[in-house]
């Protein structure tokens, strides 16, 4: 209420006093308290306008616009070259890569989202929770 700058009425031994709160603080040991509060809840609602501000800026929301086509061009031109890598007949082959598995980094092969390791032990494993090094 007092970042808002609403008076307060004080009843001080039958006299009505009308002032803001900072003022009516004053006359406590914690006024500080007070005062800091409210430039608080002050610059609090300044910046919240500020976002909203910025939130409805024309500019923005033609720069967002024009970043999700770019996105939507890019994946419709990634599809139509995948499809077209299909129909010639390319495909891609495994590609060797070190990895980490668990708390391990082995090197195998990832191929989709599979990677082929050979363990400690000799073992040939393939899994898909890795993550690329």
């Amino acid at each position: 209420m007092g970042a808002e700058g609403h008076e307060f009425t004080r009843d001080d031994d039958g006299v009505n006093t009308s002032a803001d709160a900072e003022t009516q603080a004053k006359k406590f040991i914690f006024a500080n308290m007070v005062a800091a509060g409210i430039k608080r809840a002050q610059a609090k609602a300044a910046a919240k306008a500020e976002r909203e501000a910025a939130k409805n800026d024309p500019a923005r929301k033609a720069a967002k616009k024009a970043l999700r086509q770019a996105k939507q061009a890019m994946t419709n031109a990634l599809d139509e070259a995948k499809a077209d890598a299909g129909v010639r007949g390319y495909k891609r082959g495994p590609q060797e890569a070190t990895a980490r598995v668990g708390r391990w980094e082995r090197t195998g092969t990832v191929e989709g989202d599979a990677f082929s390791y050979t363990d400690a032990k000799g073992a040939t494993k393939t899994t898909t929770k890795f993550e690329l090094i």
